[in-house]
């Protein structure tokens, strides 16, 4: 009875030690990355797809929404003008957004974050001149972009999606 319960015992602590690895692996590694609106606090998951519609409805109405057709029989590309922010998106994906306020952030980066603060969050991203700072999403097509003072802040903010 003893080496019964001393084998229930171990198969448990195995069990619990298992999970424990398993629960400590990286995820498949994706970053998420949220535009939020600084004063509701409200946000869009950037890599995910959202209505035009359910946008506005989330982050509120926008100063102006365009909508462009390129070509017959291509999907409209909707863009949505708020104060500090330009958002362009087809097929319901985000193609690209810009933030030039404070009104708005992309996780906790916005205008006037020291742009080490991104470098430390994500992996540098190929760069095709030296003053171009932009940063990869992980798990995505994404990358984040940013222009910056010379005090190394932040002016503008944005993420751009390869199709």
């Amino acid at each position: 009875m003893n080496s019964k319960a001393l084998k229930l015992f171990f198969g448990i602590l195995m069990s619990l030690f298992a999970n424990c690895i398993w629960s400590q692996q990286p995820a498949a590694a994706n970053q998420t990355v949220l535009l939020i609106n600084a004063k509701t606090n409200k946000s869009i998951n950037v890599s995910s797809k959202y209505d035009p519609d359910k946008v506005e409805a989330i982050l509120g109405k926008s100063i102006t929404l365009d909508k462009e057709i390129l070509e017959q029989g291509e999907e409209p590309i909707y863009t949505f003008h708020y104060d500090g922010l330009i958002i362009e998106m087809q097929n319901n994906a985000i193609l690209q957004l810009t933030i030039t306020k404070n009104k708005w952030k992309l996780n906790k980066f916005t205008i006037g974050t020291l742009i080490e603060e991104i470098a430390a969050k994500h992996e540098k991203h190929d760069a095709k001149f030296v003053y171009d700072h932009r940063f990869k999403i992980k798990g995505s097509k994404g990358v984040i972009f940013a222009e910056m003072d010379n005090l190394q802040r932040i002016t503008k903010l944005g993420v751009v999606f390869n199709k």
